[in-house]
């Protein structure tokens, strides 16, 4: 069970740096004033930010087993 919990924090820690790039796309699309294109990462964002958060808890879950 550990090792899976160790790829599963390694796959957690890659959404968020994927979320850290989004981040600073969208400061990029904002200073040019693409709107349309900044929706669209807001969204992939907020999904994102769902599945980081799900797993998550599934992981402590799993750690108080």
């Amino acid at each position: 069970m550990t090792s899976r919990v160790e790829r599963v924090s390694r796959i957690v820690s890659a959404w968020k740096d994927q979320l850290h790039h989004l981040e600073g796309s969208a400061v990029e699309h904002f200073r040019a004033q693409d709107l349309e294109k900044i929706g669209r990462l807001v969204e992939k964002k907020r999904a994102l930010e769902r599945r980081i958060d799900r797993v998550e808890t599934f992981v402590e879950a799993r750690k108080g087993e």
